[in-house]
């Protein structure tokens, strides 16, 4: 069986899956991202078809700022605002981490990983099979393949090194805390994601880290 797979969490899902001796097809590129993202980006659209399973995995605001931020940083070759697209600020590049978060919900008071969420999970985050979080990445995969009535090799899948660690990397220690004033926003800004997917003691535990 095959899966389509949302661009949220799918590098390493793709990974697992083939080492657990699943096969894996990329999802078809689809229009009608916010900022022009292409490349295997998907939409629910593009998962849509009544025979396959489709899952994705989000991750708490807190550290999807950290992340995405740290990513960025370390390429430094993403090009914002192509064909039109408001992608967070142009100067977040060289902003440090606070400054960076605190831009980025003054462009988009609604909370901005709520807004990437709803272009890939629905309006109400709701149109897939399945959505995991990536703090329990392994454990919700499995999960997701279970629902979908699928026989693999656990123990494999478990053992799939994780990739995208770019906050971790010693390079940004000490770079990636935010006051407790611009935390307090991201909760507020981004409460839709937090209440729909993170239990109260889940997040807290994510917030602390």
């Amino acid at each position: 069986m095959f899966y389509h797979i949302p661009k949220t969490g799918g590098l390493w899902v793709e990974k697992a899956m083939q080492a657990a001796g699943l096969l894996c097809e990329p999802c078809q590129e689809v229009g009608g991202h916010p900022w022009a993202l292409t490349g295997r980006h998907a939409t629910p659209d593009g998962v849509a078809e009544a025979d396959r399973f489709s899952f994705a995995f989000v991750r708490h605001p807190l550290t999807w700022y950290r992340s995405f931020w740290a990513y960025r940083m370390m390429l430094r070759n993403f090009s914002p605002n192509r064909d039109g697209a408001r992608f967070p600020p142009d100067a977040c590049w060289t902003e440090p981490f606070e400054r960076f978060v605190q831009l980025c919900l003054e462009m988009y008071p609604e909370g901005w990983v709520g807004s990437l969420y709803r272009c890939y999970l629905g309006p109400d985050g709701n149109q897939l099979d399945y959505v995991g979080r990536q703090e329990h990445l392994a454990d919700d995969l499995v999960e997701a393949l279970r629902l979908a009535g699928e026989t693999f090799d656990e123990a494999q899948l478990r053992a799939t090194p994780r990739r995208n660690r770019s906050a971790s990397m010693p390079r940004f220690a000490g770079q990636l805390g935010l006051s407790e004033e611009t935390t307090q926003r991201v909760l507020e800004c981004e409460r839709w994601v937090i209440e729909r997917y993170y239990d109260h003691r889940a997040w807290r535990k994510v917030c602390r880290t």
